[in-house]
């Protein structure tokens, strides 16, 4: 994994939100200061916002600026994920039918809703690698019923205990299809809630004539949010992406959004701070004006949570650039383990990344080949060090979940 230069962000941090006019100026002087092209692109590349960046260079006119070859491998990669997002969708929604008739209620979450909604004008800007579905569990045989009568499907093998939260599916042509039954609790609120509130607000659309209910785009911004400061707390390889959505969420809905409902919501289910910490990291990073108007009503919100959010914000800030970005953090057994226990895994990681620099991290990337499905994990070898960045970060983590009182993710539940 690479490092990024001032002048690489200061591009790719305007690329993150959607095109501003005042803006084209400041990106154009921003396209001429990079140096070197090619770390760009594998930066970009490896944290799944190379496509993004593609377009929005392309929409700015500003292509000429980019090598020939690396503009060669920025369109290459854009005119993949556009192909395989167009593909899956399709497939997907050939599903919607026999879900339909049988009487199936499922509900489009994630990266998909985003391309579903417009969120992403254009499927290629947006990278995912499956298709999240929310079903009722009541409905778990009837779901299975459906697939067969599409024909194609597969249910794949889960071990025991993942099968209560979820169901997989894939075809021939390696589309995955996550059927989630139930979220996880957070922060001691048990996953029911938002559940409830996700269906009570979701909305129908029509999308080349299929009818597909998706989360409110209030759901969704703050599903993004979670799921990148939380659920994979705050891993690098998708933290710019997850900084792009919020923006990009914001931007479309921007007029209608509620951001105080928002709040009053966040701030029930105990999820106030993390998304305020997502929404501060992506305003300090893309300055794009809708996100300053979501801070500013959850500081309303909750006077005084600025300097809860503030002191970890900054050194997020300082560490995105960095390769080794929260590598040790990003595991599911961190993320559900109590704070006493994170604690000590995180002073265990930071010694052994200190004897043993060398560690290894499963990296997304795409790679020419024969095969339709050309999104695969590679596990490549990163160099870690401890530097004082790291530090104050896993300091700050620590201040931030002992103010907020946080149980982690399916930790102790207060019904």
């Amino acid at each position: 994994m690479s490092f990024a230069t001032t002048r690489e962000l200061d591009l790719l941090a305007r690329c993150l939100a959607p095109p501003q006019e005042a803006e084209a100026a400041h990106l154009a002087a921003a396209a001429q200061q990079v140096s070197d092209w090619s770390h760009l692109y594998q930066y970009a590349h490896e944290r799944l916002v190379a496509p993004l960046l593609y377009a929005r260079l392309r929409h700015a006119n500003l292509l000429e600026v980019v090598p020939p070859e690396i503009r060669n491998r920025f369109q290459w990669i854009y005119e993949q994920t556009a192909a395989l997002n167009a593909l899956r969708l399709h497939q997907i929604l050939k599903v919607s039918t026999p879900l339909v008739e049988q009487g199936v209620r499922t509900l489009y979450f994630k990266g998909t809703s985003l391309i579903l909604t417009g969120d992403y004008p254009d499927p290629g800007h947006r990278m995912f690698a499956d298709v999240d579905l929310l079903a009722k569990e009541a409905d778990k045989e009837n779901l299975r019923h459906a697939f067969a009568q599409a024909g194609g499907w597969w249910e794949l093998p889960v071990p025991g205990r993942q099968a209560v939260k979820d169901t997989k599916w894939v075809n021939a042509w390696r589309t995955l299809i996550e059927v989630h039954w139930h979220l996880k609790s957070y922060n001691g609120v048990p996953g029911q809630v938002a559940e409830d509130r996700l269906w009570s607000s979701a909305q129908p659309l029509n999308y080349r004539g299929k009818i597909a209910w998706v989360p409110a785009p209030e759901d969704r911004f703050i599903m993004a949010a979670v799921h990148s400061t939380v659920q994979h707390a705050f891993d690098s390889s998708l933290l710019l992406v997850a900084l792009a959505d919020l923006a990009h969420i914001a931007g479309k809905n921007r007029g209608s959004f509620d951001w105080d409902r928002m709040a009053q919501a966040l701030e029930r289910e105990r999820m106030l701070e993390h998304v305020t910490v997502a929404t501060q990291l992506a305003w300090e990073v893309t300055r794009f004006p809708p996100l300053q108007e979501g801070l500013a009503a959850f500081w309303r919100r909750q006077p005084g949570l600025e300097t809860i959010t503030t002191p970890l914000v900054r050194p997020l800030l300082r560490m995105i650039r960095k390769p080794w970005v929260f590598a040790s953090l990003a595991e599911s057994r961190f993320l559900t383990a109590p704070p006493w226990r994170q604690r000590i895994q995180v002073l265990v990681s930071t010694v052994f990344s200190k004897l043993f620099p060398h560690s290894w991290k499963s990296t997304p990337f795409m790679e020419k080949g024969a095969e339709v499905e050309v999104i695969k994990m590679n596990t490549t070898p990163q160099r870690r060090f401890f530097d004082l960045d790291f530090l104050s970060y896993i300091i700050q983590l620590n201040r931030f979940y002992r103010r907020i009182g946080y149980t982690g993710l399916n930790g102790k539940v207060h019904d």
